[in-house]
């Protein structure tokens, strides 16, 4: 029964359903139908083919049927109503209307495009295009025009439409090379970013870096040729500045609590979990923390006016986007192994000890920063057959926080309890007695190790 109604809507749909009236112009003609459970691709080709505009809508619309019925309506009317009754987002490039389920075009905006192919299918193009560059790109393909609706920057546009060229062919015949020189990206990076840039639908391409003439040399058929120099372009842009500021503190509180390193580690007294878009865990071993940042820092500094912590270090690094800056603090310790053997060789290997940050920034375009941190703390734990044996405390986090936002790690401790005892010369020595000739203190310190990072644009 459901074929059946479908079928007869089809057939209504495509036949004289449309009542239209002999107005000049788009804008005011009008037109009647009334539809049932007809999938709403098959109501915008009608709207489309009645009023004479290109009508497309996004892959998502394919699992939508349309029940309606409108007299007399124009064609923004009728769009309207449909929208309304779907809830339903519209965008108009280039003359065309472009229709989606809520949110699937996102916030993309820029330059608009059509792109009208002469061998490939628009469909098989479109689906292409949003693997290859993702929520970058709104990609549309109307096959009854056979065409390509695109929407980002002018930058993703471009490229997108490279790709289209070199995907539009008929044969990939007749292999060439080019040579591209570089300006802000090395060889090794550009080959290896390139290769995982091109799709494998555009055939294969060979990539040989060049380090001493800053070149890479690409080999391939015309179209993927084209298109993998559009990517170079964006690949070898001047790239944007970061500084990460690092700052070391050791606090020292007076009492023998657990609440600084507690609170600076981003969970609420009581146990409870800090608000905000990071996720800690009460008993992880660097425990980051963003979103209080003013309170924690303003914590840090009064326990360093009061001498009861002190900052170890402030290194500054600057790095690319999306690059890795490398500090680190404290020794490098030489480990001096015997080979055995009749002539008796060593080999002298070396272990950095301390404190070692791996900070991998990348800017967004909004100056949001997100940010991968790698934290190591490691010392030496001792000895074994006089090899030094080395702790090592470690963790990698993620992050996405606002440009100039500090994040503080805390929960890195050390208690040291120390126990010192004064006696009278000899009488202090008598057995059971002696203690009576004896004074015996105790003290115990906590000291825990706090880092604070900052990420910064440099213009």
């Amino acid at each position: 029964m459901k074929r059946l109604t479908l079928f007869l809507a089809l057939t209504l749909f495509v036949n004289p359903i449309w009542a239209g009236a002999s107005t000049a112009g788009t804008i005011a003609r009008t037109a009647s139908f009334s539809v049932t459970n007809l999938p709403l691709p098959n109501v915008l080709a009608g709207l489309s083919r009645e009023f004479g505009v290109n009508i497309v809508g996004d892959a998502s619309l394919a699992q939508i049927n349309v029940t309606l019925s409108l007299s007399n309506v124009t064609l923004d009317a009728a769009m309207a109503a449909i929208e309304r009754a779907y809830k339903l987002e519209e965008r108009r490039v280039d003359g065309t209307i472009i229709v989606s389920s809520p949110g699937s075009m996102g916030t993309t905006a820029g330059t608009p495009a059509t792109i009208h192919l002469h061998v490939a299918t628009a469909s098989v193009i479109a689906r292409e295009l949003s693997t290859s560059f993702g929520g970058n790109l709104i990609a549309i393909g109307d096959d009854r025009t056979n065409s390509v609706v695109l929407l980002g920057s002018p930058d993703t546009v471009d490229s997108a439409s490279a790709l289209i060229a070199a995907l539009d062919v008929a044969g990939q015949d007749g292999a060439g090379s080019v040579s591209y020189a570089l300006n802000h990206i090395s060889p090794e990076d550009a080959s290896s970013k390139l290769i995982q840039a091109i799709p494998t639908s555009i055939g294969q391409i060979t990539v040989v870096p060049d380090v001493h003439s800053n070149t890479v040399v690409i080999t391939g058929a015309p179209g993927a040729l084209a298109f993998a120099e559009s990517v170079m372009k964006r690949l070898d842009a001047v790239p944007k500045k970061v500084l990460v500021q690092v700052r070391v503190l050791d606090l020292m509180p007076t009492n023998d609590q657990r609440d600084v390193g507690i609170i600076l580690g981003g969970v609420a007294p009581g146990g409870g979990q800090g608000s905000g878009a990071i996720t800690v865990t009460p008993n992880q071993l660097f425990t980051p923390f963003a979103n209080r940042s003013l309170a924690v820092n303003a914590t840090i500094n009064t326990l360093i006016e009061h001498g009861e912590g002190q900052i170890l270090a402030e290194p500054n690094q600057i790095v690319n986007s999306g690059e890795t800056a490398h500090i680190h603090i404290g020794d490098t310790v030489p480990i001096v192994t015997n080979n055995g053997g009749l002539v008796g060789g060593v080999t002298v290997t070396s272990t950095d000890t301390g404190i070692v940050l791996d900070a991998r920034p990348i800017i967004g375009a909004d100056g949001s920063v997100n940010a991968i941190v790698h934290l190591q703390y490691s010392y030496v734990n001792g000895s074994s057959q006089g090899y030094p044996i080395f702790a090592n405390r470690d963790e990698t986090s993620h992050f996405s926080v606002h440009e100039g936002q500090t994040i503080t790690f805390g929960g890195l401790t050390e208690d040291d309890h120390t126990k010192t005892t004064t006696k009278v010369p000899l009488l202090g020595d008598i057995p059971l007695f002696g203690r009576l000739f004896q004074n015996v203190s105790s003290t115990a310190k906590r000291e825990e190790v706090v880092f604070q990072v900052t990420f910064r644009a440099v213009e």
